[in-house]
């Protein structure tokens, strides 16, 4: 009769995240730090090449230089989580799933 809660963290390793786009054709980039990696590594699975910090940046509606240092620091934990992997030139590509 009782259910028993879920953790948060069991919650998030499952999680996806759906690109939410705007009216010019760019997604969003969220507000909720927990959403912005996510939004981040649907950006580069969606682009399907390598792309440097800043274009990753310019790839979400009012991206670049306002956003910047955040996607910076969202690649930068996807990488460490192994997410992602940044190539020799700087430029970061989603890995594929098996």
């Amino acid at each position: 009769m009782s259910s028993s809660p879920t953790a948060r963290g069991s919650e998030s390793s499952s999680r996806t995240y759906a690109i939410r786009r705007s009216g010019t054709g760019l997604p969003d980039f969220p507000k909720d730090r927990y959403d912005q990696p996510l939004a981040v590594e649907a950006l580069l699975r969606a682009a399907a090449k390598p792309m440097a910090p800043a274009e990753v940046a310019r790839g979400f509606k009012r991206g670049g230089k306002r956003i910047e240092a955040r996607v910076t620091q969202s690649l930068g934990r996807l990488a460490l989580y192994g997410r992602i992997v940044e190539t020799d030139d700087g430029r970061y590509v989603a890995l594929r799933a098996a």
